[in-house]
């Protein structure tokens, strides 16, 4: 087996990966504002479209004898087709809103994780106090740059004293070298 290109995995094999976007705590409080929301919005529907309803059905009453005036269906249907016309634009400017707030979380992780990745691909291990995104992809990065920074520093410590020690034997020698290599990933 080729280290470098592995065998490609059949899609749904058991040890297959599954990558999961899901934020528990941003989304319980979206989806409960949204439900919120809808509830309210429909609230309004139906009392608009009863009020719009009960007026046409009190001026329609009296008017029986009339000839000339539009068919009930039709008055019924134009009235339903401006409510449900409220209803999809409330709930179009809704998932509009709810796009901006997942898109301005999304894009204040990435941009704390790209800074951490700059930070380690210019190989700048020094502390990370300063981000402000606590989330948990930038609290596992934080945690990998707090296993190399240490891991670097044993690794820098490794080869000063290597380099400490011009004089000595071929086993002395080998000892720190093998020291040497293990730290290294």
């Amino acid at each position: 087996m080729n280290p470098i290109n592995p065998v490609a995995l059949q899609p749904g094999a058991p040890h297959s990966r599954k990558i999961h976007y899901i934020d528990h705590v941003l989304q319980k409080w979206m989806l409960i504002g949204l439900v919120v929301l809808e509830v309210i919005v429909l609230s309004a529907a139906w009392a608009i479209l009863f009020w719009r309803l009960s007026q046409i059905v009190d001026d329609s009453v009296y008017r029986i004898h009339f000839g000339a005036q539009p068919s009930m269906f039709s008055v019924l249907l134009k009235e339903s087709l401006w409510v449900l016309a409220g209803l999809v634009a409330a709930n179009l400017l809704a998932l509009f809103i709810a796009d901006r707030i997942w898109v301005r979380f999304v894009r204040s992780i990435v941009i704390s994780l790209r800074e951490l990745l700059t930070k380690s691909r210019d190989l700048d291990f020094r502390d990370d106090a300063d981000l402000v995104q606590r989330h948990k992809v930038v609290t596992l990065a934080l945690g990998w740059r707090r296993q190399e920074r240490v891991r670097l520093q044993r690794l820098q410590h490794t080869i000063e004293s290597v380099a400490a020690q011009p004089s000595a034997n071929n086993d002395e020698f080998r000892a720190s070298l093998l020291a040497l290599r293990g730290h290294l990933p």
